[in-house]
């Protein structure tokens, strides 16, 4: 967040932390799978990743400790964003579905439905929280992306991404918030 440090992580199943200035690596932390996304904390001290195995894993960054892991239980975690207080993230889990998180906490604060099913393959999975934490878009795999109030947990308006009822069955769907949080970009394959 303040463009000291960059995350990677591919197929190596390793997350690498760079110093931007340098291009020096700092720490290599290794993973039980490759990877589909990486967020840190808006503070900067933590990293959450996804797996392409499903898991989630935040970790400390000055350490590289294993802060918290996602229990799996018959869930397929597919992208994750924090919050503005850097405490709580969103885990996308399936075709519109989302499961909002505490750190000091074992079980999910809410869940946003969607439509319930195990998302493994060729699914979408592009989702966003806006930068004062009052909004969050997910994508289905219909190329519908739905807008929700976080604190009210309420589905608040469903864009059709794709107009003519043609979807992309890839998972090259990115959509990302403005920094005023009031609109935001969806684009795909």
């Amino acid at each position: 967040p303040d463009g000291k440090w960059l995350a990677s992580g591919g197929y190596d199943r390793t997350i690498i932390l760079w110093d931007v200035a340098t291009g020096r690596e700092l720490r290599r932390l290794a993973c039980e799978s490759f990877l589909r996304a990486l967020e840190f904390s808006p503070d900067g001290k933590l990293l959450g990743s996804v797996s392409d195995e499903g898991s989630v894993v935040i970790y400390e960054v000055a350490s590289g400790r294993v802060v918290r892991t996602l229990p799996r239980d018959e869930v397929y975690y597919r992208n994750l964003r924090f919050l503005p207080d850097g405490k709580r993230f969103i885990t996308s889990v399936g075709n519109g579905t989302a499961l909002l998180w505490s750190l000091d906490k074992e079980e999910p604060l809410a869940q946003f439905e969607g439509d319930r099913f195990n998302c493994i393959k060729n699914c979408q999975h592009a989702m966003d929280v806006s930068p004062n934490g009052k909004w969050m878009i997910i994508s289905n795999t219909e190329g519908d992306v739905t807008l929700w109030n976080i604190s009210k947990q309420t589905p608040m308006h469903t864009y059709r991404h794709y107009p003519d009822n043609s979807h992309s069955t890839s998972d090259n769907m990115v959509m990302k918030f403005l920094p005023d949080s009031k609109s935001f970009i969806v684009g795909s394959e």
